[in-house]
């Protein structure tokens, strides 16, 4: 064989070996992938698509995304990824774009967190079967309101009895995973005066707080579960904190005022008991070295300023 014979054999014995490899390597890096998205829970028809090729559901239930947990998840998004495929319907037109139809949040919080594609389902849905998994997908998420989730429940049920006049309640517990005493409070929370649904929504007031005003409502009166839910709400403008009223001290409250009786005023706590369990706190922080050099140089002000009698603690003989 000659020189020239034998070079060009290697090239394309080499040729052939390259593309053998990147092959070899390409299946490899699809194998790979198939087994993350399993891991991950991800469909295995889902396919990446560009956030940009996507839009958001202009009738989508939902109104309200809180930018903190928004962010929350964006972090987490850019740790481990998007852990579950959104769902999308194809575009209307040509080159139009994906209609979004679940996963919003997880749509929203991609961006926010930098990427490029998402993990995305793609289904061939009519309107009335996107209404219905985006009201069912609303009913279970445990970051929404539970005012938002009756008025979902409501549509939902709307739309299953279109569709069969005999739907019962129970047939729409099923369809969500939900008890039947859970849907019942949640239709019911639909009814309440819209300035409690208000309080519920801003998170003043939690849902079991309209529950149990919602039961009062019809022998209490409209003017009275009103007063109590403003009792009971944190103050304005705050979502975390004591309520007014626990749900316990509310449910209390309500059977004194139908037995026609005046509710007890709790009574207060010594200042002493209410204060120990924060100067114990304390004393940990500064044991612990945990307070800042500020907030140290501040406590240590604020003790020097404050001077105790004696005889109101019950310790000067000790």
């Amino acid at each position: 064989m000659s020189q020239k014979s034998l070079a060009t054999s290697l090239s394309e014995r080499t040729t052939r070996l390259t593309m053998g490899l990147a092959q070899t390597a390409a299946a490899a890096s699809a194998l790979l992938e198939e087994g993350d998205r399993r891991h991950a829970g991800i469909p295995e028809d889902a396919r990446d698509l560009l956030l940009d090729d996507i839009e958001p559901d202009p009738l989508q239930p939902r109104r309200t995304f809180e930018e903190p947990e928004l962010r929350a998840l964006a972090e987490d998004i850019a740790r481990r990824g998007v852990l579950s495929a959104i769902l999308v319907r194809p575009p209307i037109v040509p080159l139009g774009k994906y209609r979004l139809v679940c996963g919003e949040r997880r749509w929203r919080a991609s961006r926010m967190a930098g990427l490029v594609r998402i993990p995305t389902r793609v289904r061939e849905l009519r309107d009335d079967e996107v209404r219905a998994a985006q009201l069912a997908e609303n009913i279970l998420r445990a970051d929404l309101n539970d005012i938002e989730k009756g008025r979902s429940l409501r549509e939902l049920y709307d739309i299953r009895k279109e569709e069969n006049v005999r739907t019962t309640w129970e047939a729409v517990a099923e369809e969500v995973g939900l008890g039947r005493a859970r849907i019942h409070d949640l239709f019911h929370l639909a009814s309440l005066p819209v300035s409690i649904a208000t309080l519920i929504e801003s998170g003043r007031l939690s849902g079991s707080h309209g529950i149990a005003l919602q039961r009062a409502q019809s022998q209490l009166g409209e003017e009275s579960v009103i007063q109590l839910a403003q009792e009971a709400a944190r103050p304005e403008g705050r979502r975390t904190g004591s309520f007014g009223l626990s749900v316990v001290a509310l449910r209390e409250r309500i059977q004194f005022l139908l037995k026609g009786e005046a509710a007890p005023k709790p009574e207060e706590a010594p200042v002493a008991i209410v204060a120990r369990p924060f100067i114990q706190k304390t004393l940990h922080a500064i044991a612990t070295g945990k307070l800042k050099p500020e907030e140290h140089a501040e406590l240590l002000r604020a003790l020097e300023s404050y001077q105790v009698n004696p005889s109101e603690t019950g310790e000067a003989d000790q």
